[in-house]
């Protein structure tokens, strides 16, 4: 049996467990829960999960995350790129499925072939394409929140030393900031997280999980150090912050250093052809119609 049939087999038998997943009639509503109920589930981002018991676009989508177990994936993602109200883990799924469909539909109409393991991974390469979009928003949300962090780490200092609590000094900070950076964003998300109910603790910790950036996490852990032991924020903040600089300075010496090596490609590549062809055509034109070297 050729790889060909076997997989439009087992294809054939996936659309099957498919459509009967979809079209089998949901159970009676119980006490098993949200989803058993026919009731939207809210997932940790705030956003409301595909009802497993809804129409049929809700139920394809509720499979799809259960059989691929990119749940975890999608809400990290929606996470870190700071809960945008456009976008939703379903709808980062609906796009890499459109990216997927897209792919597999190009491929076939260009290569011209339906072969079975090429589509496939084709749908794959397609279905991963979002993925670097996303990363490269997340990398870029991530530069903004650190290029802001050690200004907010002073100004917290200041604050904490004129006799205010740090949440305290959340809210002086934010409310004489006129334009929020998506650091400001999410230190606003975690005090309305306070006055909704949360724990200090808890709403620090979702602080640092929203930016996904060490630096953030180690801040947070200090502050919770601090409210746990009674020992000083102050001082813990101010050598915080020092090596915060010291570390942006390391980074950018780094990155200074590295500029070199990665202008030899270009060099190599696009300049110096460019200079070769400029010193050496004159020559061999000379050398072509005249016989002979121009001096």
């Amino acid at each position: 049996m050729s790889v060909g049939i076997l997989l439009t087999i087992l294809a054939a038998f996936g659309v099957f467990l498919i459509v009967y997943q979809l079209l089998r009639p949901a159970p009676a509503p119980g006490s098993a829960g949200f989803a058993e109920a026919g009731l939207p589930k809210t997932g940790p981002g705030g956003y409301v999960e595909p009802n497993p018991q809804g129409s049929l676009w809700e139920r394809l989508d509720a499979k799809m995350l259960k059989i691929t177990f990119l749940k975890n994936s999608l809400e990290r993602y929606y996470l870190l790129l700071g809960q945008p109200s456009r976008f939703s883990p379903v709808a980062i799924l609906h796009a890499k499925q459109g990216t997927a469909f897209c792919a597999v539909l190009a491929g076939a109409l260009l290569l011209g072939t339906l072969h079975p393991l090429t589509l496939l991974i084709l749908a794959l390469l397609g279905f991963s394409l979002p993925d670097l979009l996303f990363s490269q928003r997340i990398r870029k949300r991530q530069d903004q929140i650190l290029r802001n962090f050690p200004t907010l780490v002073d100004l917290v200092a200041l604050t904490v030393e004129s006799g205010l609590d740090y949440l305290a000094s959340f809210e002086r900070i934010l409310r004489n900031t006129r334009q929020h950076s998506p650091l400001e964003e999410e230190l606003q998300k975690s005090l309305n997280e306070v006055q909704l109910g949360y724990l200090r603790r808890e709403a620090l910790r979702h602080f640092a999980q929203r930016t996904g950036i060490q630096e953030l996490r180690s801040f947070v852990g200090l502050i919770l150090q601090s409210d746990e032991l009674g020992t000083s924020l102050v001082e813990l903040l101010r050598n915080f912050a020092q090596d915060m600089r010291f570390r942006r300075l390391s980074r950018a010496e780094r990155l200074a250093s590295e500029a070199s090596t990665k202008m030899l490609f270009p060099l190599f590549f696009f300049i110096f052809p460019t200079v070769f062809v400029l010193m050496f055509a004159p020559l061999l034109n000379a050398l072509i119609k005249g016989g002979g070297l121009p001096f």
